[in-house]
C-alpha cells in the first residue's frame, strides 16, 4: 500500500505468484489445426471479378475502368 496526495492505494497484479517457482501456464504447440485458421485469414491476392453478359448488372455494379 502508498500513500499518494493523501489518499491511500494497493496495487494488486493477478500475475504474482506467491510461489515463483511455480509454473503459471501449461501450453502445447500445435500446427494441425492452422489450417481452420488459414480459411478466416484474408487472402494474399485480390480475385479477378466474374465476367457478366451485360453492365451494369442488375444490382448497378460495374467494373473498375484502369
Amino acid at each position: 500500500m502508498e500513500l499518494i496526495g493523501g489518499i491511500l492505494q494497493a496495487r494488486y497484479c493477478s500475475s504474482q505468484n506467491e510461489n515463483p517457482t511455480e509454473q503459471q501456464h501449461e501450453y502445447e504447440e500445435s500446427t494441425e489445426e492452422f489450417k481452420y485458421v488459414e480459411k478466416l485469414l484474408n487472402n494474399k491476392m485480390i480475385p479477378t471479378p466474374p465476367q457478366h453478359a451485360e453492365y451494369p448488372t442488375p444490382s448497378g455494379w460495374y467494373p473498375q475502368t484502369g
